[in-house]
């Protein structure tokens, strides 16, 4: 069992004391927290905690602050036992005199007991959803067989990459964790992709690399489950992010360029979407829309879903008619198909902005969202329009290793001056080449 103790104190002897108590109680180290927000972030996450343990501050501010916690969380808290008296009129506590520590500990001992377990069963999860975790408050196990299960990570202990690339080294692909522990494990691994979003990093490319690792884990859960649970969050936040990126570093152009076509160990993927959002921001900020912002939202809205239901990363590289001419049917038609799949599967999000569902089904030039005609048509919406280029040309400046961005850009327009994109191909010449010189 798993019983989860948190705790609030400022004093480090009551610190030390505690962690020596409920380590012979239970078997297992408390979460302690000296600061306020840090135990609300904690409660935030968890559906239900076993377990408070609050030594009151002599602050009054702190003391009103977890006097507050405690009335917004008593509800999903089992047990709340307080050192100190000036909260013991709160429902559902229970207070001991600072001189009563031994009768809080007896307290303590008898909330630990048997408990039925909920929802028998092991949960697996991939090793490259640890990617966001230093540690999490439940036993990890390896599966040895069906009936089999062996703890090798221990409830808090660190889990850091060294850990993660040994078990890959051995063939191990999942660890596995008792069912009962699965929506808060979810909980948690969704805020951590969101808070690693949102956070601020020294360079480009530490920003890129944490994006690398949210999209790879967002692909994974979206392909298995869809967008009808919490993970859509993760796609708002990295939709959001990408949107604000191609404003707030515009002048940065060159550099993001250069960026993700030097890091070649980034998910492909991953960098064909941030590619192709700033070169359509490009385009739209030299063009006649009303709303810049609000149509770059939807660009980038469709270049983050255009291609998620490729199961198979390589399938990316499948963008012509001929290339899928020797696959077998099941793959022929993942690949065909997958437009009008990416369109049905943005459909089932009621926020969804207006267009990106039929601006994913052209983003290879086709109506109907199947296959990839030669000649793209001139009545394609104006937003799918960019949103082809812009893939298309990200395509190429990331598969040409060794030709620098603005020689890939002059092929790219030289070689397609006889296509139906005439205007788009000479403005987009003509501003992104300029952004690239200035930067260069």
């Amino acid at each position: 069992m798993n019983t989860q103790i948190l705790a609030f104190t400022e004093c480090p002897e009551f610190h030390a004391l505690l962690e020596v108590e409920c380590k012979e109680i239970t078997g297992l180290r408390p979460i302690v927290h000296t600061e306020v927000e840090d135990l609300k972030g904690m409660l935030d996450l968890l559906q239900t905690v076993d377990i408070l343990v609050i030594n009151e501050p002599e602050n009054k501010k702190t003391l009103f602050d977890l006097r507050e916690i405690i009335t917004n969380y008593a509800s999903h808290i089992q047990h709340i036992f307080i050192l100190g008296e000036n909260c013991k009129d709160l429902k559902g506590v229970k207070s001991f005199q600072r001189t009563f520590i031994t009768e809080l500990f007896e307290a303590i001992k008898k909330s630990y007991g048997p408990k039925e377990k909920k929802g028998s069963g092991w949960t697996a999860i991939p090793l490259m959803a640890f990617t966001h975790f230093e540690r999490l408050p439940f036993d990890l196990f390896v599966k040895i067989t069906d009936d089999k299960y062996v703890k090798r990570i221990p409830a808090y202990e660190e889990i850091n990459d060294a850990l993660i690339q040994d078990f890959k080294k051995r063939g191990i692909s999942d660890l596995y964790c008792e069912k009962e522990h699965n929506r808060n494990f979810s909980i948690m691994l969704i805020n951590n992709m969101i808070n690693k979003l949102d956070k601020d990093y020294d360079s480009i490319e530490t920003k890129m690399t944490a994006s690398n690792d949210v999209f790879i884990t967002t692909r994974e859960i979206i392909q298995s489950l869809g967008i009808a649970s919490r993970v859509i969050n993760v796609c708002e936040a990295a939709i959001e992010r990408i949107t604000q990126d191609v404003y707030s570093e515009k002048n940065q152009f060159g550099a993001y360029v250069r960026s993700l076509k030097e890091q070649s160990s980034l998910e492909f993927h991953y960098r064909l979407i941030e590619l192709s959002s700033f070169i359509g921001a490009q385009l739209i900020e030299d063009m006649n829309f009303l709303n810049k912002k609000d149509e770059v939202k939807k660009l980038v809205f469709a270049s983050y879903f255009c291609d998620m239901t490729l199961s198979n990363p390589t399938y990316i590289h499948y963008r012509r008619p001929e290339a899928t001419e020797k696959l077998g049917l099941e793959e022929h038609n993942k690949i065909n198909f997958h437009a009008l799949r990416a369109s049905e599967l943005v459909s089932t999000y009621k926020d969804t902005p207006k267009e990106v569902s039929m601006m994913i089904r052209q983003h290879h030039g086709s109506f109907s969202g199947i296959g990839f005609p030669e000649q793209k048509s001139s009545e394609l919406l104006p937003l799918s329009k960019i949103l082809v280029i812009s893939q298309d040309l990200a395509y190429d400046i990331l598969t040409d290793e060794r030709t620098n961005a603005l020689e890939v850009l002059r092929d790219y327009v030289h070689n397609r001056r006889s296509g139906g994109f005439q205007e788009l191909l000479e403005l987009l010449e003509r501003t992104m080449g300029q952004n690239l010189k200035e930067t260069a």
